[in-house]
């Protein structure tokens, strides 16, 4: 299975999590949200990019820290203004 060969790739983990919920395999489901949201809060992965991965697991709370860690430019990106009014 992927997910033994590379546990830690967040894009891999999401594809399985959607197949997870179209299966309806919802223990599954959050063991693998919740693993993807440890790996977002280790990694270094910083900007709009964590603030939309939080939001689509349903973590709003942290995402709006994550979002008002931002400088403005990393605010200012794709999609960050999205998120202000979203969030906020």
């Amino acid at each position: 299975m992927v997910l033994e060969k590379d546990p830690d790739n967040i894009k891999i983990l999401e594809q399985r999590l959607i197949c997870l919920h179209n299966l309806g395999i919802w223990d599954e489901v959050e063991a693998c949200i919740n693993r993807i949201i440890f790996l977002l809060k280790t990694s270094e992965i910083r900007g709009i990019e964590t603030v939309e991965m939080l939001s689509r697991h349903g973590k709003y709370e942290e995402a709006k820290k994550v979002l008002s860690s931002l400088t403005k430019e990393e605010q200012n990106q794709e999609g960050g203004k999205y998120y202000r009014g979203f969030l906020h």
